[in-house]
């Protein structure tokens, strides 16, 4: 897998879109926060390459770990990263705690999954991180965009980690139709997937 992601560092490619000027990338690429899957020089690689490496907090099991790893990634690379952060506390009781970790370490994108993202955005905004968030139906979409997100995720039946129930060739349709971007003037609304792939 490192090995294709060097094709964009070779051929220096820089592109001119929303989510590159938005995050200060040179590729619309978000590599995925994969859970166990995307480590540091995975995360390293993607950012390198030109799009930006993101990781779950939840790959480190207390915010320590979290600060050792958010470290000898910025030891590797000076490029954006992005954490993703589940914000139940059902499935994540430390939360809060990893947020002020990866305030600390200025990582440059937050993706929040699971839960209210509205204390994120406002901690967010204070160190000039950007903040993306899952959405998997119209609701999720209104309540984010009310929150201040600056990006939606459409996250569609057969996401990897917590699926929606709609199918990718309607959520993503639907999603758009509505508008909700409208909800902020803020809020782009990004063709993002987490699903399966989608050819066009």
């Amino acid at each position: 897998m490192l090995q294709h992601i060097e094709i964009g560092r070779i051929l220096k490619m820089k592109l001119n879109t929303r989510i590159t000027k938005m995050l200060g990338i040179d590729l619309p690429i978000i590599g995925a926060p994969m859970f166990l899957v995307s480590y540091p020089d995975l995360v390293v690689a993607v950012s390198e390459a030109g799009g930006i490496g993101c990781f779950p907090s939840l790959n480190y099991r207390s915010p320590e770990q979290l600060k050792d790893g958010l470290q000898e990634i910025r030891s590797k690379t000076k490029k954006p990263i992005g954490v993703n952060l589940i914000l139940h506390k059902s499935h994540n009781p430390n939360w809060s705690k990893q947020l002020q970790v990866v305030l600390d370490a200025k990582v440059e994108l937050l993706i929040t999954s699971l839960g209210s993202p509205r204390t994120v955005v406002n901690e967010a905004k204070s160190v000039g991180a950007k903040v993306f968030c899952d959405v998997t139906t119209l609701k999720h979409a209104n309540i984010v965009a009310k929150a201040g997100a600056d990006a939606l995720i459409a996250v569609a039946q057969g996401a990897g980690g917590h699926a929606g129930n709609i199918s990718p060739f309607s959520l993503y349709p639907y999603l758009k139709k509505e508008q909700v971007y409208q909800l902020s003037r803020r809020v782009q609304f990004l063709a993002v997937h987490r699903c399966w792939p989608l050819f066009r």
